[in-house]
């Protein structure tokens, strides 16, 4: 018997070193990149862990990687390494906002086939990198862009000047440039800044998008750029963003344009304060989606709970308001139709009931398993138990709550109380009662709670 075979059976280590490349190469892809790096410290010189094809299933940040700061003429020795960091590398990153990336080194490497394996590119502090995403966009077998632009807080305070100016000039110019992208499958854009509308003409050509995230836009007009996009399963549409407000509406029937996009499963409409009943009612004509989000829409009733409860694939159906948001309490009336979404797994309603006895109104919602309230009151410690000992049980396979406050004290207030006999446990967030997991949280203007 071989000594391999031996110690196969017996259990021994075989050592590191006898394993292949290519086996490593396997075993990275299951790693987190700190436990490459521990691997490679960890590592004897002898297995060569900072062979970059040993992370080539990672993205790569292009800001730190020297090679695409200058552009000059290369050696056959540094083409070769250069090459090997490119090899079979799916992601790019550009992260910091000064990155000394020449636009011309791209141009080159992708002109090379260097770059040929990459499907995404993720591009934050964008309005900084317009050049440099010029070229980008010509990587021929790009699947995914996600843009993202944040302005410091100061240029927000004062939403006009130089600076501001400077970055809505770029980020309009890179919207501009994502043309003739038909393979794009993913476009994801958030921004500080307010792009206007008429420029999403762009997505027209992009028949192949699965994926369509927009936050920074004056979706006042636009939106109809929207309907070719037959292949959309995905859709998030912020009027303006959660820097600014804007003025402007947008139209009644803006979203009569989405009724070809049959194939749509997720829908999240946010900073919209004109959803009325009409407006939301071509939303609710798509029987293949599965979630459905408004978030910050400051007028939507209780009256289009008639006109969602035709949904019947719903699994997930958010209304995220904070205290702020002008919303007036539904009716009773309004949340039973709640109870035909039989399928519901999800369900978020902040702030816009008028105490926790609404949640009654949902009883019938048998596979409903997380629920997150938002309540303009505080909640005393009586008004605790009723929730856990005759409103909860309604709610058969209930398991996860999460009860969102205006106010830390409040919070704390009511935590406090939960948690009289047991002190250490007064600054707690999370209490186990049977079978539920009861979470307490504050939600604000300009966050993104957990809610799924």
């Amino acid at each position: 018997m071989s000594k391999r075979k031996s110690e196969a059976i017996t259990g021994e280590a075989i050592p590191a070193s006898t394993l292949d490349g290519h086996l490593w190469s396997s075993i990275f892809e299951y790693l987190e990149p700190d436990e490459l790096q521990n691997m490679r410290l960890a590592g004897s010189k002898d297995l060569v862990f900072h062979d970059p094809l040993f992370t080539s299933h990672l993205p790569l940040r292009m800001d730190l990687a020297t090679f695409f700061r200058e552009y000059k003429d290369e050696t056959r020795a540094s083409l070769r390494i250069i090459k090997r960091w490119l090899y079979n590398r799916k992601s790019l990153v550009i992260g910091s906002r000064v990155a000394h990336i020449h636009p011309g080194r791209v141009a080159s490497m992708i002109k090379l086939g260097f770059m040929n394996s990459v499907e995404e590119i993720v591009v934050l502090n964008c309005a900084f990198h317009r050049k440099v995403i010029a070229e980008l966009i010509k990587l021929p077998n790009l699947t995914a862009i996600k843009l993202d632009d944040e302005l410091p807080s100061v240029c927000l305070m004062q939403k006009k000047g130089r600076y501001h100016e400077a970055v809505l000039r770029e980020t309009t110019g890179i919207v501009n440039s994502l043309k003739n992208l038909p393979k794009l499958e993913v476009l994801d854009i958030e921004l500080d800044c307010t792009v206007m509308g008429r420029h999403l003409s762009v997505l027209q050509d992009m028949k192949n998008l699965r994926s369509l995230s927009l936050r920074g836009f004056d979706l006042s007009e636009g939106i109809e750029h929207i309907h070719s996009l037959t292949e959309l399963e995905n859709l998030h549409l912020c009027h303006g963003n959660t820097c600014q407000a804007i003025e402007s509406r947008v139209p009644v029937d803006a979203f009569l344009a989405l009724n070809d996009l049959k194939k749509l499963k997720t829908i999240y409409v946010e900073a919209m304060d004109c959803m009325t009943h009409e407006q939301i009612k071509p939303l609710c004509q798509f029987g293949t989606a599965t979630s459905l989000t408004f978030k910050h829409c400051q007028e939507i009733s209780g009256e289009t709970l008639s006109s969602i409860s035709n949904m019947t694939s719903l699994q997930a159906l958010h209304f995220v308001n904070c205290a702020t948001d002008e919303c007036e309490p539904w009716e009773s009336e309004h949340l039973v139709h709640l109870q035909n979404l039989k399928g519901l797994k999800t369900l978020s309603l902040m702030f816009v009931m008028l105490d926790h006895f609404d949640i009654l109104d949902l009883e019938g919602l048998d596979e409903l398993e997380t629920l997150n309230i938002g309540l303009h009151d505080t909640m005393s410690k009586k008004e605790f138990d009723i929730l856990c000992l005759t409103i909860l049980p309604i709610l058969p396979a209930l398991k996860h709550l999460r009860i969102f406050f205006t106010e830390k004290e409040s919070m704390f207030n009511l935590v406090g109380a939960i948690f009289e006999d047991r002190p250490e446990y007064k600054n707690a967030d999370t209490l186990r009662c049977g079978q539920w997991q009861i979470d307490f949280k504050v939600f604000d203007v300009g966050t993104y709670p957990e809610i799924d």
